[in-house]
């Protein structure tokens, strides 16, 4: 026999199992490498910690680990890329020399998830760097609030300064904050609520609110907020617009009068009336939560 014919069924199971291998494998790979990593002293520091230093220049040097496919898909602006740092030698041995002077600088390294800049963040720590920082990757940082570059960078990035003046960085800040950041209000893309009721008198359903024109396709809304007899247009002009969509990060936190804190997404896996309630209640997650105060984050309920 030249070779074996899978079913299409036994195919599609052997997909699957070899996706959960490489998903384990991986998870194992950053579990070794995160460990390593705290052993040797490189800190690794959680989205919440690292946007608060890096908003306040607290890292020299940001380094983006990944492939190119991956760097033009999205990166942090200003971060200098060095192609597959964690298993290209080539490039990371070319950057270690034009970095030499920056060995006592503070350095952030992130990657897509977290795995790549802990190996990485080993590479440098051999060659005796002493502040490195892995800030994870990609999926954590855009979804908590970093700006994010696509394509290629608009400007030229020059070299680091402590590259011409080594002096520069021997004394890096040591005191590092541990508030966060004090978080500006979000203004809001739709102000409507979802729940905001109007009457359609020719209809035997005579009340309906924002978030059911919201879901319509847009040619069916705009004819429907064009008509004489519905009070849509006035009540809900955002959702015949079909401005209103779910725009809060995910990862915002806002403090709770008890001194915890919660975020969005937590506050938008709840029914709708519990969320209503709740943000008469707490201002704070109306300023920072606005759109799943108003009811359009539902696509973070799993129930629904």
């Amino acid at each position: 026999m030249q070779g074996i014919i899978l079913l299409p069924s036994f195919s599609h199971k052997l997909k699957k199992i070899t996706a959960k291998r490489h998903y384990y494998i991986t998870f194992l790979i950053s579990i070794i490498f995160s460990l390593r990593n705290l052993a040797n002293g490189i800190k690794i520091l959680q989205p919440e910690d690292s946007f608060l230093l890096w908003s306040k220049g607290f890292f020299s040097i940001t380094i983006d680990v990944r492939s190119k496919e991956e760097y033009y898909q999205g990166h942090i602006p200003g971060a200098y890329f060095v192609e597959n740092m964690a298993f290209d030698s080539t490039s990371s041995s070319k950057f270690v020399s034009k970095v030499q002077g920056c060995k006592s600088c503070s350095i952030a390294m992130y990657c897509q998830s977290g795995p790549r800049a802990s190996m990485a963040s080993t590479i440098l720590e051999k060659q005796g760097f002493k502040n490195i920082y892995n800030i994870l990757g990609v999926n954590q940082l855009f979804s908590y609030g970093y700006p994010q570059e696509i394509g290629k960078p608009k400007n030229k990035l020059s070299e680091p300064a402590c590259v011409k003046d080594p002096t520069i960085c021997v004394h890096p800040p040591t005191s590092q904050p541990t508030k966060m950041p004090s978080l500006s209000p979000v203004k809001p893309l739709c102000p409507d609520e979802y729940w905001t009721t109007f009457n359609v008198p020719k209809w035997k359903k005579t009340e309906r609110n924002c978030g059911w024109i919201n879901k319509l396709m847009p040619r069916k809304r705009n004819k429907f907020c064009r008509r004489s007899f519905s009070d849509a247009a006035k009540i809900c002009p955002d959702s015949c617009k079909g401005l209103c969509k779910c725009a809060d990060v995910k990862w915002r936190r806002f403090e709770m009068p008890d001194g915890s804190k919660r975020t969005c997404f937590k506050l938008g896996q709840k029914k709708l009336s519990t969320i209503k309630k709740f943000c008469v209640w707490h201002e704070n997650a109306k300023v920072l939560c606005p759109h799943t105060c108003a009811g359009w984050c539902q696509i973070w309920n799993k129930r629904l």
